[in-house]
């Protein structure tokens, strides 16, 4: 096995690097959860404490400490509000086009069948079309962190609980997941 110099670690990514090439030198020590790098004579010349934290959410739902939770509350109302910020153009957008197909369908209503309703019809379609991709720009902007997750091995007597069918769903089932912010980026050291 080989060794690493002890003056080329200074963080935790220097760690994971001398982890992933199996150094001797640079170990955990389970009893202080501290990353030790050792020198030629076996002795510990530097240490690494890893920062840590928890998430947000979890502190605002389980603290009893006031200025732990006021800390965590802020950084959740933050987060909030940029997201609120980067989407309030995609919202602006999405009304006034769906302001602009409710008044075409207006006019469709009251326009008598011929070549102008022909017309108003394609409008609409173009339309639909429109307000379909403001949408997904919307969402996206909202909910960064969406995704389709399968579900295994569902029993029929989730989806009617009364007919106690222990019998597994023989088709796919699908989970829509959409949240706004990741746990990494809750996190308060």
């Amino acid at each position: 096995m080989r060794a690493v110099d002890p003056k080329k670690i200074n963080n935790i990514a220097d760690v994971a690097g001398a982890f992933k090439r199996k150094v001797k030198n640079v170990t955990l020590n389970l009893d202080t959860a501290v990353f030790e790098v050792k020198n030629a004579k076996n002795e510990v010349v530097k240490e690494i404490v890893p920062e840590k934290g928890m998430d947000a959410a979890y502190i605002v739902n389980y603290t009893t400490k006031d200025d732990t939770f006021q800390l965590a509350s802020n950084l959740l109302l933050e987060t909030r509000n940029q997201i609120i910020h980067n989407s309030a153009e995609f919202e602006t957008e999405f009304a006034e086009k769906q302001d602009e197909l409710l008044k075409t369908i207006s006019l469709w209503h009251e326009s008598n069948p011929g070549a102008s309703r022909r017309e108003l019809s394609i409008k609409i379609g173009h339309l639909q079309n429109d307000l379909a991709y403001i949408e997904n720009r919307l969402r996206s902007s909202q909910y960064k962190y969406r995704g389709a997750i399968e579900l295994q091995n569902i029993k029929r007597r989730t989806f009617l609980p009364a007919s106690n069918d222990d019998r597994v769903v023989q088709f796919p089932v699908f989970k829509i997941n959409a949240y706004q912010t990741s746990a990494l980026q809750r996190i308060i050291v």
